[in-house]
């Protein structure tokens, strides 16, 4: 007798020990490994279901629980469980949360936000290298001072062009800054940038 038995479900081949099927005494698999049922031991047993929902139902075997992806819903995990005649009272069958269209657009708004704030941080590097490298009268320790062009800094001036929004995005910049450029930032009326290395 082999310690290992074969599947094929619905096209998809598994392999899986005894002991786990044997484990579940009760249910339609031991049933079909049992000495009456299994003629050829190294031939796979054929199940016509699902075969990715067959690989849930041997993970809940295995571990008494399962977290089911978005794509699969509890009543159709329950359907196979039928199938199978493996009782669900024992374990647990939870659900991934499925997030709405506001969640979705929401998190896509923020990760866009971030994007720009970080592109705000490249522009305000760029521009402190460009004045290192176009006078020896800045020395490493001196601030540069810029302003956002509504022409030359379209996109960042139509997210940034407010006092209020750059307050809101301050403490974000400075980490992008401090972080990837060793610089810091105070933002001075009329959107003017203050650019120095951080001390």
């Amino acid at each position: 007798m082999t310690d290992t038995v074969k599947f094929n479900v619905g096209g998809k081949h598994f392999e899986v020990s005894r002991a786990l099927i044997s484990a579940n005494s009760e249910t339609m698999l031991a049933k079909m490994i049992s000495e009456t049922w299994e003629q050829e031991p190294e031939k796979p047993l054929f199940i016509d279901r699902d075969g990715d929902m067959f690989a849930h139902v041997l993970n809940y075997l295995r571990y008494g629980s399962i977290e089911l992806p978005i794509s699969t819903t509890r009543a159709m995990f329950q359907r196979e469980l039928d199938y199978y005649a493996i009782s669900a009272a024992n374990g647990t069958v939870t659900d991934v949360k499925k997030k709405t269209l506001a969640e979705i657009t929401s998190e896509m708004a923020q990760q866009e936000l971030q994007h720009k704030i970080f592109a705000l941080a490249l522009e305000c590097y760029n521009r402190y290298q460009a004045a290192q490298n176009a006078t020896t009268l800045i020395c490493a320790s001196n601030a540069i001072n810029f302003y956002l062009d509504k022409d030359k800094n379209r996109e960042l001036y139509e997210c940034f062009g407010k006092t209020r929004d750059l307050a809101n995005i301050k403490g974000t910049l400075d980490e992008y800054l401090q972080d990837y450029f060793g610089l810091c930032v105070e933002i001075r009326p009329s959107n003017t940038f203050s650019v120095s290395m951080k001390k």
